[in-house]
């Protein structure tokens, strides 16, 4: 089971190289999962409730943790960041080893406010009632 708390801290790097750590969570609300890339399906699901939440001033942003980045894009609001697998094993241990279909909220003060296997239906409904509390 995840652990509640803080996000945990880290160092990795975006799609571009560019340094991407647990500071660039600050200030906006992020559906945070661990990633195999063929996971099409979860992203697909996850991009339409980001989408469906850019109304206000306040939006959903997703980060995928990987350990292989080749071939994705990076949108405005998705960023697919990667390291070393010691690195990624590190930050999963640390939020309990989630299920891929695991997703993490996390809020603007980078604290995890719930977590939602979409697989389920009924976590999909809460992320759903999470998101209209949170944005």
């Amino acid at each position: 089971a995840v652990s509640y708390g803080m996000f945990p801290q880290f160092h990795l790097r975006d799609q571009r190289g560019a340094a991407f750590d647990f500071h660039n969570l600050k200030g906006h609300a992020w559906a945070v999962r661990f990633s195999a890339l063929g996971d099409a399906k979860i992203v697909s699901d996850l991009e339409r409730i980001a989408l469906a939440t850019a109304s206000g001033k306040k939006r959903l942003y997703l980060l995928t943790l990987t350990d292989e980045v080749s071939g994705v894009l990076q949108d405005s609001y998705h960023y697919t960041v990667s390291g070393s697998g010691e690195d990624l094993a590190s930050i999963y241990r640390q939020l309990g080893s989630p299920k891929s279909s695991t997703i993490i909220l996390v809020d603007q003060n980078s604290a995890i406010r719930g977590v939602y296997d979409l697989a389920d239906v009924d976590d999909l409904h809460r992320l759903h009632q999470s998101l209209k509390g949170l944005l």
